[in-house]
Formats: C-alpha cells, sequence, structure tokens
C-alpha cells in the first residue's frame, strides 16, 4: 500500500523536510517547486498543476514508504549522498496509517519473587543488628535446612571470632581456618560434636542474613557486636573412581590459595567425568563442588592436579547444598 499525501521539501540533494497529511487538499495552492512526492525521481517531477500528487501511480521497482509525521530538518545539512528509501513492510505501512490507539495507564506489577505462591513476608531482623539495613535479605531459593546447626556466639568489646574464610566462590563461603583463640573456638569447646565448627563447612546465614555473595557475608559478619547467631552446613562427603581410557576428564577446575582444594566450575560435556555421570545417571561431580583428595593425595593441591592424568583416577568430594551454576574455563 503506497501512501500519496506524503511529501518532502529539499535543498538540492538533502531532503530537509518531510510532510505527511490525511487530507489531499494540503498540499494545493502551495510552492510546488519547493516540494515533491516521496516517490518522485526528480525534485518537481511528475506534478501538475493542482496537486502534489504524481499523476501515475509509482512503478514496482519502487519501494513502498511508510508514511511519516513532520521530521525537521538538521542545523548542519549532511554532504553524504543519501540512498533511496528502505523498503518497509506492507503490514507496517498500513499499520502506520491506522488512528493512534490511547495509550492504557500502567497497572502495577507485583515485586518479582521465586516462588508461584505469594511472597511471605520476610522475617524481622535483630534492632541490634545494623548491617541489615543494607543487605539484600530476599530469598530467591531455599535455604537449606536439614543437615544445618546453629551457632550462638555474645561478643563484647575486644572479641574476635577466630574463623578465617575461603571467599573463592561467591556462592559459596567456606570456613578455612579456626583459630586457637576466639569465640569460634570456645563454642567448639562446649557444643556436641555435630555442631562444632570445623574447617570447609559452610556458613549460610549471620543473624538471620543470607543468600549474599561470600565476600558481602563475610562484611555482615565483621559489622556485628553483641550477640551473633550462625547458620553453618557440614559438607556432604563424596567418593568416586573412573577410568578416563585416554579421554580428557573435562574438568574445569580453580585452585583454592585458603584451603586444600580444587573447586570444580564446569564439566566439558564431551568429558570423561560428565560421560560417566550420564551413563550412571548420578551427578558424581557438579559446579561447586570441592575435591580435598586425588587418589592418596591431599592437603597439597599441586600434586593433587598431578594425579588426575593417572590411569585410574580416585576422587573425594565435599559438596554443599544451593543452586547449581556452570561457567566457561577451560577444560583439563
Amino acid at each position: 500500500m503506497f501512501n500519496t499525501d506524503c511529501c518532502c521539501k529539499a535543498e538540492g540533494n538533502e531532503v530537509v523536510e518531510v510532510v505527511w497529511s490525511e487530507n489531499p487538499k494540503f498540499f494545493r495552492g502551495t510552492d510546488k517547486s519547493s516540494y515533491t512526492p516521496l516517490f518522485g525521481a526528480v525534485l518537481g517531477s511528475n506534478l501538475d498543476e493542482n496537486s502534489a500528487v504524481p499523476r501515475t501511480a509509482p512503478s514496482e521497482s519502487t519501494a513502498p514508504v511508510a508514511p511519516l509525521h513532520r521530521i525537521e530538518a538538521r542545523s548542519e545539512p549532511s554532504t553524504k549522498q543519501r540512498g533511496p528509501p528502505l523498503p518497509v513492510f506492507e503490514e507496517e505501512a498500513e499499520a502506520a496509517l491506522q488512528p493512534p490507539v490511547p495509550s492504557r495507564p500502567e497497572t502495577p506489577v507485583a515485586a518479582w519473587s521465586y516462588h508461584d505462591s505469594p511472597k511471605e513476608a520476610e522475617p524481622e531482623l535483630p534492632a541490634n543488628f545494623s548491617p541489615a539495613s543494607r543487605a539484600d535479605t530476599t530469598e530467591r531459593h531455599e535455604m537449606p535446612q536439614e543437615g544445618t546447626f546453629i551457632v550462638n556466639l555474645e561478643k563484647v568489646d575486644g572479641d574476635d571470632i577466630g574463623l578465617d574464610f575461603d571467599t573463592m566462590d561467591a556462592k559459596v563461603l567456606l570456613v578455612s581456618q579456626v583459630r586457637r583463640s576466639g569465640l569460634a573456638t570456645r563454642w567448639n569447646a562446649t557444643a556436641a560434636e555435630e555442631s562444632q565448627i570445623r574447617p570447609f563447612d559452610r556458613l549460610l546465614e549471620v543473624n538471620g542474613c543470607g543468600l549474599l555473595p561470600s565476600a558481602e557475608l563475610v562484611d555482615v559478619l565483621q559489622d556485628c557486636d553483641a550477640n551473633i547467631q550462625l547458620r553453618f552446613e557440614h559438607p556432604d562427603v563424596r567418593e568416586f573412581s573412573i577410568t578416563p581410557d585416554g579421554r580428557k576428564l573435562g574438568l574445569g577446575l580453580e585452585m583454592s590459595k585458603m584451603t586444600p582444594s580444587l573447586r570444580v566450575r564446569k564439566l566439558d560435556p564431551a568429558g570423561a567425568v560428565h560421560l560417566r555421570c550420564s551413563e550412571d545417571n548420578a551427578p558424581h561431580m557438579k559446579p561447586h563442588d570441592r575435591i580435598v583428595q586425588v587418589n592418596e593425595e591431599s592437603d597439597n593441591v599441586a600434586r593433587m592436579a598431578k594425579q588426575m592424568v593417572s590411569r585410574e583416577v580416585s576422587f573425594k568430594i565435599y559438596r554443599y547444598t544451593l543452586e547449581m551454576e556452570s561457567s566457561v574455563i577451560q577444560a583439563i
């Protein structure tokens, strides 16, 4: 469909104005030497004495142009040669001729929630927990509850918590060391064995605040004073062996500087480990797992990595409960 009521005004080779009117009489009585239809090849061509509309319909080779409202010229005409108008689909040209539809007022949209059920009210944090005002405590994943334990510490001026952390994995904040002195060691002296803090335990929450990147969760802990409640998770210990048969293991790994472990970042779909998981229909290894022993080697990351070229490889793995993510890294 063509719109014959759209004309342009040009100065030399530079189009300085484009005018569209629903009334064909809009251009009558105007200076026709200054206006030409968009389909005219030469300025002033194909114009009769009473109209700025071409006498003959444009040829099939001429590309249709959607109607436009007035477009003002640029302050400085460009010297670059302009090409022919770009083609427009017929449906788009017809849609542009339709009267504008009044826009409806936007309806407020409820805040996004991971769960389909109505969002529950967020738990109130203790009044003495100042970092909660800047921390995002909105739950997007379910926090693991089974297999976790609570640690309550009473902090006074000058007390040190006595914990060092491995923040390499933004999703999994691990205890790298329990110092000989501090609130954590004091807690372990009286707590039951299953509630004692040990290296490779994962810190989940600080005073009810969790699901933060590892480094931010450490900051929240450092800003706490008085009573502190921590939720930890012991790792799930897993072991499995594999014979690669000349195939690469296909593991994307990262060496930790704080704990003697290798963090699994990716499994190559063509690698031996991923294929073994598919064959057994079992997740022998996943991203965010920590490899703590390879064959008989442990406590030394470099020697553990060298063992992975053996004919048969046995792994000891620590796993944690969380939403898994995969990331791109060069496979071994």
